[in-house]
C-alpha cells in the first residue's frame, strides 16, 4: 500500500487559521484514501499514523495536532494516533520504513519522498514562505547591514526556510560563512 504526504510549504503555528487549513488538507488526504481503497482492515492495523515532522516541542505539537487526528477518526471512522519524533533524522527514518500511513513534511523532504520513499504527495498548502531574522527591541541592530561579524541561529534542519534567509542576507549584500554565519539550533521555538 502506498503512503500518503502532505508538504507544507511553511511552519505552522498554533494559530487557529493553520489549524483550519491543516484539518482541511487532511480532509482532502482522507477523502483520496477512502477513495482509493487504501484503508486497511480492521484485523491488520487498529488505528492509522498520522506524522508531522517535528518543529516545535511534542506537546506543543500535541496541542495542534490531537484535535486534527480527533477530527480525521470521526471522518474514517477509524482511530487515529498522531506520531512525531524528537528529531528529524529520526522522523525521516521513520519515513523510510513506512512508520506512517499519513505524513505532513518540510518542503525539503521533497526530494526524499519524489526519489527514495513509498509515499505519494497528494496535497499541499498555497501559503508563502516567509522567513524573519529577529533581534531583541532594545538591540543596536537595526538592519541586515548590521549582521556582519554576527552568528544567526537556525532551526536545526536546514531547509527551504534557512535558505531563503540566507539568500536575503546575501541580497543585503552580506557573504554568507565569510561576513555572517548561520548555525543550527536543537530548538529555536521552546
Amino acid at each position: 500500500m502506498s503512503r500518503v504526504a502532505v508538504s507544507l510549504q511553511r511552519k505552522g503555528s498554533c494559530s487557529m487559521k493553520n489549524r483550519r487549513i491543516t484539518q482541511l488538507a487532511l480532509a482532502a488526504v482522507l477523502t483520496v484514501m477512502t477513495m482509493a481503497g487504501a484503508t486497511t482492515p480492521d484485523d491488520d492495523r487498529a488505528s492509522y499514523r498520522f506524522g508531522v515532522f517535528p518543529y516545535l516541542s511534542a506537546l506543543k505539537m500535541d496541542a495542534i495536532f490531537a484535535p486534527v487526528s480527533q477530527k480525521l477518526a470521526e471522518l474514517l471512522g477509524q482511530r487515529v494516533r498522531f506520531r512525531t519524533a524528537s528529531t528529524m533524522s529520526t522522523f525521516v527514518e521513520r519515513l523510510k520504513t513506512g512508520h506512517y500511513d499519513f505524513a505532513i513534511l518540510q518542503p525539503a523532504l521533497y526530494p526524499l519522498l519524489r526519489d527514495e520513499l513509498d509515499y505519494v504527495p497528494i496535497a499541499r498548502f498555497e501559503e508563502s514562505l516567509t522567513a524573519q531574522v529577529l533581534v531583541l527591541a532594545d538591540s543596536p541592530l537595526m538592519s541586515p547591514a548590521d549582521l556582519k561579524g554576527k552568528v544567526v541561529a537556525t532551526p536545526p534542519f536546514f531547509g527551504p526556510i534557512v535558505h531563503l534567509a540566507g539568500h536575503e542576507l546575501e541580497q543585503a549584500g552580506l557573504t554568507l560563512g565569510r561576513d555572517v554565519s548561520l548555525r543550527k539550533n536543537k530548538s529555536i521555538l521552546r
